[in-house]
Order: structure tokens, then sequence, then C-alpha cells
């Protein structure tokens, strides 16, 4: 198994290549709020040389998103917007004339699917038969049939695909299995965030990314990622792929095995190390779903209870906060003397100032149960919620009492 660590690289190559990812991340960040995990899905997904599907409703960014990773990896770069009736020349370029006046069939790739190293491809599912054939030999083969050409080699390293839903068609399962990667995005829901974006409207900011990562620290992380010890959760893995076959009925091939240590592999040199940990099997939760916005809750929970007692506890608690906020508590009803159930809405509309002061110290409660876990990146996270969750109907309650 795998057993080079960061001596068997340049050091001082990783840490600026390192450094230059790390750049481009944080200006991302920056940029897309609460898209921290699409990003960090797409900087996995290059360095694992893997296929992103972002599925979701209209108008949540994805297509942004991956179109300014895109243009900022210093690659060639092809995006389309694929409809029913996308051609082959639309993908792949049309026919070069002067050789089609001699008989030969041979398209011009510049500028297209079979001359790009990265590829977005938008509304992928609807397609044609035809250009969904061509686009999975060019995902799966790196190749494509160029006529009296022949099957010629292309570039291809990582196509980036976005729909508003996920493949309805039988047709389209080999083309869905080539992603490897698969996550529902779903608009902001927190009152900050919300804020925050219309902020960003109002002082005229765009989601345009300046920094960039170069082909040359590309190739310094791909080689970490090669490099990577991932023996310390080969064990684990195996238990964890075990466990999700019992609960879920959820099968992985031997090809998406493999698959799936690149992926960790990759994670790991983008967190920066060079061995593979038990929470780093968290990012399963993306991977082997077959509809990411059901799957993803299912997956996620199974992988945090074999790999951290903590985060697993977190999330526990996480799914309490929102119960409570979204469908209330029971509460004394001053009028009628009746025990009653009231919400932060309903609360809200009514001034109730006792019912919103009942979820606030539930919510504290929980707030306070969370801080004595071991505060992960991921407990943190979820801390993060639900202390916003908790300081929402604090302000509520205030203004229910006129404070």
């Amino acid at each position: 198994m795998a057993t080079k660590t960061l001596q068997a690289i340049d050091t001082k190559e990783f840490e600026a290549a390192h450094g230059e990812m790390d750049s481009l991340m944080r200006e991302m960040d920056s940029r897309f709020i609460q898209r921290n995990q699409e990003i960090l899905i797409l900087f996995v997904a290059i360095i694992a040389r893997k296929n992103v599907f972002f599925g979701g409703p209209p108008g949540v960014a994805k297509t942004a998103l991956t179109s300014a990773f895109g243009k900022a990896l210093g690659m060639d770069f092809f995006t389309y917007l694929i409809r029913k009736d996308t051609t082959q020349e639309e993908l792949f370029g049309p026919y070069d004339l002067p050789l089609l006046k001699k008989g030969q069939y041979k398209r011009i790739l510049t500028n297209r699917l079979g001359q790009c190293q990265v590829a977005l491809l938008d509304e992928i599912w609807k397609g044609s038969s035809g250009a969904n054939n061509s686009i999975l030999t060019a995902i799966n083969e790196k190749q494509y049939d160029n006529g009296t050409c022949g099957r010629i080699d292309i570039p291809l390293q990582m196509v980036m695909a976005c729909s508003n839903e996920l493949p309805q068609s039988d047709d389209l399962h080999a083309l869905w299995d080539r992603f490897l990667f698969r996550r529902w995005v779903t608009p902001l829901q927190d009152r900050a965030d919300r804020l925050r974006l219309m902020a960003m409207k109002r002082k005229g900011e765009t989601i345009e990314v300046h920094n960039t990562l170069s082909p040359a620290g590309l190739e310094c992380l791909r080689n970490a990622a090669e490099n990577v010890d991932y023996s310390p959760i080969e064990e684990l893995l195996c238990d964890v792929l075990e466990e999700l076959g019992r609960q879920h009925a959820i099968e992985v091939s031997d090809r998406s095995l493999v698959n799936i240590i690149d992926a960790l592999c990759a994670y790991a040199v983008v967190q920066g190390r060079m061995v593979c940990e038990p929470t780093d099997l968290l990012l399963l939760a993306d991977i082997i779903v077959a509809d990411p916005e059901v799957d993803h809750p299912k997956v996620l929970n199974c992988v945090a209870k074999l790999v951290s007692p903590d985060l697993e506890a977190a999330m526990k608690l996480h799914d309490a906060a929102v119960e409570i906020y979204a469908n209330g508590i029971e509460v004394l009803d001053p009028r009628t003397g009746d025990m009653i159930r009231r919400n932060v809405e309903q609360a809200s509309a009514i001034g109730d100032s006792g019912a919103l002061g009942a979820i606030n110290s539930e919510l504290k409660k929980i707030v306070k149960e969370l801080q004595k876990l071991g505060q992960s990146g991921q407990v943190e996270g979820l801390s993060d919620k639900i202390a916003a969750m908790q300081l929402k109907v604090a302000r509520i309650a205030r203004e229910a009492l006129g404070i």
C-alpha cells in the first residue's frame, strides 16, 4: 500500500502549491456564500482527476461557482449549455471543410470539448442520445471518434456538470455513473447569510475570482496525492462500506472503491496532510449517493457513527435543534390553560414571548451540550448553525417584548 510521506516530494514546492490553492479557495469562499463544501469538492476533484455533479434548484450559484473555478485553473476550459437539439458540431467542432471536400471527415476540435482539459456541461441530462454517447466516451475513455481520423486521445481531465434535476432515464445511467462526486446545492437559509448576500449586492461586489491555481501547482498537488498514505483508514473504510450495505443497501463497485481512494488521498492533500485520517471518510456522503439530496444525510450519519462519536452526537443535537426551531415545543396557553405546541414562526406572529423564551432556553441547552464535545471542524460548523438559530430566536423574543 501507499507508504510514502512528505519527504518523498519537494517540501518547498508543496508548500508553495498548497498556498496557491489555499488563496484561491479562500477567495472563492469569500465570493460564494455558504458554498465551502462545494468549493472543497471541486479542488479535491481536480487533484484526483474526477468528475463532479451539482444538482439543485435554479439560482443557487451552481453554474457561477463551477464556471469561476474552471476559469481559475489556468487550463483550457470549455463550457456549454446542453439542449435537446445540441449537436456534435457544437460540442466537438465543425468539420474541416477542405478535408470534407476530399471526402475526409475530421472535426476541428479547437475550443471545444475535444481539446479542453476542464469542461462545464450545464443541464447535462437534456442532451440527445448521440450527444450523450460522445460525452460518455470523452469522459470515460478520454477519447473522441473523429471521423476518418479514427478514435483519438483528448486532454480532458475533469468534467463539471450542473442540472436542476437528476437523470430520469435509464439510458443516462452510464453517464451518471462517471460522476464520482454528487452534491445537491440548496438556497441560503440563514438570516446572516442572506443579509451578507444583500450587502454584497448593495456594495456592487461581484463573484469574479482573481487568484489562480497554476498547472505547475496543480501537478505538484497531484504528485503529493499519489504519495499520500491511506493505510491508516483501510480497515475503517471497509467497516463503513459494510455498514452502508447493511443499513442502506448501498453497494460500491471495485472501480468506485479505487476512485474513492484517489479522492480521499486528494482530500488529505487539500487539508495539508500526507496521511489519511478517519474523519476524511465523511467525504463519502458526497460520493456514494444515488440521490444526493435524499441519501446525503443517511450516508453522513452512518459514516459519522463509525469515524467520529463526537460528530455523531453533534449531528443528533443539531437535528434536535432543527426540530425545536421548526416544530416548536409545548407551552401553557395562558388563555385556556391547555398545553399547546408553538414554533418560532407561530409565536412570533402573535408576539408570544413566553413560547419564544422557552424555545430560546432549549436551544441554549443544546449549545451548551455541543460545547462539551470535541471541537472538530464539522462539530464547530454545527455549533455555529445552532448558535445562529438561538440568537435569531432571542432577537425575535426581544422584539416581542419591545426591548
